[in-house]
Parts: structure tokens; sequence; C-alpha cells
């Protein structure tokens, strides 16, 4: 089964470069040029990496991470199983 990673970039020729170079190598890619774009698809189906540009104009590759994080893996899930076998 191919991994799927999605690449979001503001430059469409470094987008157009990562897909490329990534599926050369046998990678499922899905190119994202938009935040919005990839949340939606993020929530048909999350992938197993996602390649982003730090430097944005509209988000940054940062807070592209935090928003991802917060949206399929909350941290107060990670929190209750961590202490979890404090409290039994």
């Amino acid at each position: 089964m191919q991994k799927r990673i999605f690449a979001i970039d503001d430059d469409p020729f470094a987008l157009q470069l990562i897909v490329a170079v990534l599926q050369a190598e046998g990678y499922d890619v899905l190119p994202f040029s938009d935040f919005e774009a990839l949340l939606q698809a993020a929530r048909q189906q999350l992938p197993d990496l996602v390649l982003t540009d730090v430097v944005m104009p509209k988000v940054t590759g940062f807070e592209v991470c935090r928003k991802i994080k917060d949206a399929f893996f909350p941290s107060r899930l990670l929190k209750n199983g961590l202490f979890s076998r404090e409290r039994s």
C-alpha cells in the first residue's frame, strides 16, 4: 500500500517539484495550495505525512501542524492516556 503524503505550499512551482519527486519515489502525493482544502481532505482520510512550507501568506507551516494536531490528535486524549496508570 502506498504511503499518502499531503504537500502544501503557496508556490506552484515548488509544489509541482515536490509532487514530481515524491511520486517518482512511489508515494501517493496530494498537493494543496490552501489549508482549508487540506483539512477537508484530511477529514476524509488522514495522510501518513504532511509536508508543509513554513512561510505562506494565509497560514504558516507551524500553524498547519498545530491545527492538524488540534483537529485530529487532541492533547486531552494524550494526557488522559499518560496519567491513567497513576490514578489506578
